[in-house]
């Protein structure tokens, strides 16, 4: 990841989401252990839920 592109300032902000809201920082941590629970053993379904989550929930989505 480069520092200042595109993808970089999205994780940030998707970051800073998670800082500024208990509901959406408790959902995504009720995700991860979700997702851990049912894909013990396969780190892609587990990246793919999670980004699932984050695309749901990025900044850009809301402009």
């Amino acid at each position: 990841m480069t520092y200042g592109a595109r993808e970089w300032r999205a994780y940030l902000e998707f970051r800073d989401r998670l800082r500024g809201d208990p509901r959406a920082r408790e959902e995504y941590a009720a995700t991860k252990i979700s997702l851990a629970r049912d894909f013990p053993g396969d780190r892609t379904a587990y990246v793919d839920g999670k980004t699932a989550f984050v695309q749901r929930h990025s900044i850009e989505d809301d402009r």
